[in-house]
C-alpha cells in the first residue's frame, strides 16, 4: 500500500490536474458546459476532491460489499490474467496479490465511510445511491440524480431513461460472485467492511436475508 496510500505518497495535485485537463478538453470538443465522469478512485480522497472542485456534484454508489469486492477483484484479475496469465501463476504469488488487492479496495470503502461519518465530506455535494435501487428502480434513480444535479430531462433523454428502465426489468444478471475464489469468506468481509456497510444500510439499501 505505500505506493498508493495518499498518507505516504500523495499524488493528489498531479492526479486532479490530469483530470481537469482532460475534462476541459472534452468541454471544448463537445461545446457543452458540464462533464459527467465515472471515476473509481475518489472514495479515499473525496474531501480533497471537493476542495479542488467545489462545484462538483458527486453521485456515490453504494453496494453490498459481499458483491462489490469480488466484482471489483474479478475485473482486476481478469485484466491481469489476459495480460500475464494470472490464474496460472504460483499459488503463493496469487494469494499475496489477492490479499493486497482486497486490502486496497477495502481502504477505498472504509476511508469514504470514515470521512463521511467525521463530517469531512460536504454532504450537500454528494448523493448516496444504493446499487440495489439503481438496478431495481432505474427511472426513479435517474429522477433523483437529475434533481440532485438541478437538471431536467428533455424528451430524448427521458425516452432513453424509460427504455433503459424497461430493459432493466427484464434483465437477469448471470454473475455469481464466489468469495472463496479470491481467498475470502463472508464473515471476514462483513467484519472488515462494517463502517461502509452501515453507511450502505443507512442510505436505504435492502439487505438480503435481513
Amino acid at each position: 500500500l505505500p505506493r498508493v496510500d495518499p498518507a505516504l505518497r500523495d499524488t493528489t495535485a498531479r492526479d486532479f490536474a490530469t483530470l481537469e485537463g482532460g475534462w476541459r478538453r472534452a468541454l471544448v470538443r463537445s461545446g457543452r458546459s458540464r462533464v459527467i465522469a465515472k471515476v473509481f478512485s475518489l472514495g479515499a480522497r473525496l474531501p480533497a476532491f471537493q476542495q479542488a472542485f467545489p462545484d462538483a456534484r458527486v453521485v456515490y454508489t453504494l453496494r453490498d460489499p459481499r458483491e462489490l469486492l469480488p466484482s471489483a477483484m474479478s475485473l482486476v484479475t481478469g485484466t491481469l490474467d489476459r495480460a500475464f496469465g494470472f490464474w496460472d501463476r504460483p499459488e503463493a504469488l496469487k494469494a499475496r496479490t489477492l490479499e493486497r488487492l482486497y486490502r486496497a479496495l477495502l481502504r477505498l470503502l472504509n476511508d469514504f465511510a470514515a470521512d463521511w461519518s467525521a463530517g469531512r465530506i460536504d454532504r450537500e455535494g454528494v448523493l448516496l445511491l444504493p446499487y440495489e435501487r439503481l438496478v431495481g428502480d432505474f427511472a426513479g434513480s435517474m429522477e433523483a440524480v437529475l434533481a440532485f444535479w438541478g437538471e431536467g430531462a428533455d424528451p430524448a433523454l427521458q425516452a432513453a431513461i424509460d427504455g433503459t428502465a424497461a430493459a432493466q426489468l427484464r434483465r437477469r444478471s448471470e454473475h455469481r460472485y464466489d468469495l472463496a475464489a479470491f481467498g475470502l469468506d463472508e464473515a471476514r468481509v462483513l467484519a472488515d467492511t462494517a463502517p461502509y456497510r452501515a453507511l450502505w444500510v443507512d442510505a436505504g439499501a435492502k439487505v438480503p436475508g435481513e
